[in-house]
Order: C-alpha cells, then structure tokens, then sequence
C-alpha cells in the first residue's frame, strides 16, 4: 500500500468490507496514506541499493515532500539513509510517520531509518517554519 500511494496508483480493496477486522480497516481507510495517493505528484524511484528502495513524491504543500523506503531483502534489518539536501529541503525537517500519523521529530540534515525485511515505511517530510 505505501508503494501504491507513493506512486499515485489507483486504489482498489477485493476483500470483504463488513468482515474486515480494526486493524485492517484503519489500514486502508487512513486519511493521511489516501492523501499521498490523491494530492501527491510525481512520485517515482529516487534511490535503490542493495536490498534498499527509496521513492519520493511531491506534496500540494509548498516545503514538504513525501518518503517511501522499502528494504526489499530477506536478510535482517537494513538502515536506509535520506538527507534531506538531496531532497531540495532545509537542513532541519519534520519527519511525520504517516502510517501511525504522528511527527516523530525535528530532524537535522536527514534521517536514517530502520526497515525490516519485506518491510516499508511512508512519511512526510517538511522544513520546519523560521523562528
């Protein structure tokens, strides 16, 4: 789903609507993912490595893109590193998980994530507002 969205796909659920339990539900209705997909442009490869895939995409916010990383591998966990400078945005940024909606924090020159195997994360990333 963090691929789909990232890359503007159309969306389509094959499942049972009224059996679905809340965890499933909330994956497929939150706001936050639907709107990468809907309001996102231009959301292609940025970066691949190895076992690591980063997409980006732009956001209809003026400051904020949006991130998608991927460890494609079946070995353990990777670190799969982004700096924001190659994404055109100020040194600081505020990085927001998109999948559990909640800023994770003001970060300095980029981040670098933790992404089990099979595994993938969606977030947005925006310079934070001058004091």
């Amino acid at each position: 789903m963090s691929l789909w969205s990232i890359a503007q796909s159309p969306l389509m659920f094959g499942g049972d609507l009224p059996s679905n339990d809340a965890y499933t539900l909330s994956l497929i209705t939150n706001d936050e993912v639907l709107a990468v997909d809907q309001h996102g442009a231009h959301g292609s490869a940025f970066a691949e490595g190895g076992d690591s895939v980063v997409w980006t995409a732009d956001s209809p916010r003026a400051g904020t893109r949006y991130v998608a990383v991927f460890n494609v591998g079946n070995a353990g966990p990777i670190d799969i590193r982004v700096d924001w400078a190659a994404l055109n945005l100020p040194e600081k940024c505020v990085l927001r998980d998109l999948w559990v909606r909640k800023e994770l924090s003001a970060v300095q020159g980029g981040y670098t994530f933790h992404v089990a195997p099979h595994a993938s994360g969606l977030y947005s990333v925006r310079g934070e507002a001058k004091k």
